[in-house]
């Protein structure tokens, strides 16, 4: 167990998923559940434990949760009396819907699980509600609770193959989503018309939007603005920046495009951009230094025809939540580790000029990177 902790304790919906598999996935059920929480805890002498509302127990056995399970709360969902002709299905919800042992809420379940590992010192995550780990501290006296944010977060940083997989394809799906944009860009169609089409196509696939921006001529540079009716014109630039969550994981890619003849001024700027994201690529390696991407992808900008070109981050992890460790900061000592799923982006927005985005995802291997995107890199021209 890392930094001398007898359990790690996870609130936030990404480290509950991480730690038990278990996951509400409906946005409103989450905000449901803020007054319901799901805990996960992983002991040293243990398997994971998963503490949830005793109705959420009966999704766990459908989704083939294999930690083990601690439900507190009361059962709104009746159950038939005597013998009945049921199916495999109810029999599995009934035997989910019948706890050993009934708590009142998630601190109470959480309280017996650490106690009964007779635990020391824990370290509990800050992704959830603020109020759960006051309450954790003070039902849990005699054992010490620490802040563990950052441990989960470097512990998620590492991806194994089933999560690298899981990233692969959501990827995909928005490589799809934008080749089906690039068919319908031309003069007349409107950002929305383009986002709404990519929407659907994520959607089609099983998977949630969760970024859809769409950005035409001198807007392409008015970033996170949600698009609008404003029709596409012939030389307008068309930048757009895609994100999905599948199966939990995310993905998050960006292409520009130009409606006609580049012209020199943006097909110079473009290989600027093309050449920052491709310096810092080329220094993806393991037990390298992140500030090293960060510097060599801002220097390929500034000596490629973007003199002024400047960025806070040249990308950052991604996995349970779009921006996972480690970020590409230009004072991060992070280092890179085989296993770690990182996005490249190197964006150059100007007023008056436009938008130029390139951003793709990659996984750093033993030898050095491998793309989980596949579209061209070049400036597409439609």
């Amino acid at each position: 167990m890392r930094a001398g902790l007898d359990a790690l304790v996870a609130t936030s919906a990404a480290n509950v998923e991480y730690l038990t598999g278990f996951a509400l996935r409906m946005q409103s059920l989450e905000l449901f559940a803020g007054g319901h929480p799901l805990v996960g805890i992983l002991v040293s002498t243990g398997p994971p434990v998963l503490v949830a509302p005793i109705t959420d127990m009966v999704p766990a056995v459908f989704r083939g949760v294999t930690a083990a399970t601690r439900s507190y709360g009361r059962n709104y969902v009746a159950l038939p009396e005597g013998a009945q002709d049921l199916g495999r299905d109810e029999r599995a919800v009934i035997e989910a819907l019948k706890p050993d042992t009934t708590f009142p809420d998630a601190v109470h379940a959480a309280t017996v699980v650490l106690r009964d590992a007779r635990v020391r010192r824990i370290g509990v995550d800050d992704g959830g509600a603020a109020s759960l780990y006051c309450a954790l501290a003070e039902s849990l006296t005699g054992i010490e609770c620490v802040p563990a944010g950052d441990t989960w977060r470097r512990v998620r940083a590492v991806k194994d193959s089933e999560e690298i997989e899981r990233l692969r394809d959501a990827a995909g799906i928005i490589e799809v989503a934008m080749e089906e944009v690039w068919r319908h860009t031309r003069p007349g169609a409107t950002e929305i018309e383009l986002a709404r089409r990519a929407s659907r196509v994520i959607t089609d696939a099983g998977a949630r939007p969760t970024l859809w921006y769409v950005g035409a001529g001198a807007a392409s540079a008015l970033v996170d603005r949600l698009p609008t009716s404003r029709a596409i014109a012939r030389g307008d630039l068309v930048m757009v920046d895609f994100g999905c969550e599948y199966c939990g994981y995310y993905a998050d890619l960006a292409r520009t495009a130009i409606v006609g003849d580049p012209g020199p001024r943006v097909a110079e700027r473009y290989a600027a951009v093309h050449a920052a994201e491709a310096a810092a690529i080329a220094r993806i390696r393991p037990g390298r230094v992140v500030a090293d991407m960060f510097d060599h992808a801002v220097r390929a900008a500034r000596s490629n025809g973007i003199p002024r070109f400047d960025r806070r981050h040249v990308g950052h992890g991604i996995g349970l939540e779009p921006y996972d460790l480690p970020i590409l900061l230009a004072a991060s000592d992070d280092s890179l580790e085989a296993g770690m799923v990182v996005n490249v982006e190197t964006p150059y927005y100007e007023v008056g000029f436009g938008g130029l985005q390139l951003e793709d995802t990659l996984v750093v291997t033993e030898e050095g990177v491998e793309f989980l995107s596949g579209a061209p890199r070049t400036l597409r021209l439609l």
